[in-house]
């Protein structure tokens, strides 16, 4: 069966469970291709909002990923030899693509958090500032109504710790939402060491400077049921 390996450290409390020097997370194609596809997105009618083009975006989305990541004998993922071939620039958009499409199948799986939401398409809302050029990608509730916030990069070689420091300090960059205070503050990085890995980190909490972000939650969950209505 298809597995990601992956990394997990500083979740506290309940979740403290999470934390792993190493382990694999078994997936399958279709698990990666809803990541990939539902990142970002405010449920499913935002997914399909857009008709012929939505559905433009999904298959772009799904042969993204059959076109640069390569199943191993042992179920684990390489990068494909069209990856390899791809110029640094190219290699960089698939990279974030990646990256956002882990830190959505992680998130989800570890943590209960259906959907993550790019934060600035919750503008459309309520007022929501946005934090310069340093916020955090992503924000979504958990299956308990707890508000988290997460930040993703892809790496197409090795890991680094400077990606990872510095995705930590953008989830700083939000108090809290709505009035609570995010329960995780999730930064992920997606590379390869051989294979597809994956590093999840709880960084501390928010910066001196971090700003309130308010969200209708009422205006959040009809988007989320609304096919179902």
């Amino acid at each position: 069966m298809p597995q990601i390996e992956y990394t997990a450290d500083r979740f506290r409390g309940a979740i403290a469970g999470v934390n792993t020097p190493s382990a694999s997370m078994p997936t399958t194609w279709g698990n990666l291709i809803w990541a990939s596809v539902s990142v970002g997105k405010l449920g499913l009618s935002d997914i399909f909002r857009h008709g012929a083009f939505s559905t433009s975006e999904i298959r772009f989305k799904t042969h993204l990923l059959y076109a640069n990541l390569m199943q191993k004998g042992s179920g684990e993922f390489g990068r494909s030899p069209l990856y390899d071939s791809l110029d640094s620039t190219e290699k960089g958009a698939v990279s974030y693509c990646l990256g956002m499409a882990m830190a959505k199948l992680f998130v989800c799986r570890l943590f209960a958090v259906p959907w993550l939401v790019h934060l600035e398409k919750l503008r459309r809302y309520r007022t929501v500032r946005l934090i310069g050029k340093s916020r955090p990608d992503l924000i979504g509730a958990t299956s308990s109504g707890q508000w988290v916030v997460v930040e993703a990069k892809g790496r197409t070689n090795l890991f680094s710790q400077t990606a990872l420091n510095k995705a930590k300090s953008q989830t700083r960059k939000v108090r809290a939402v709505s009035g609570q205070s995010p329960s995780l503050r999730v930064a992920t990085e997606a590379f390869f060491d051989r294979n597809l890995r994956v590093h999840l980190v709880d960084p501390n909490d928010h910066d001196p400077d971090a700003v309130d972000v308010e969200i209708d939650s009422s205006d959040f969950l009809r988007a989320y049921y609304d096919p179902f209505m």
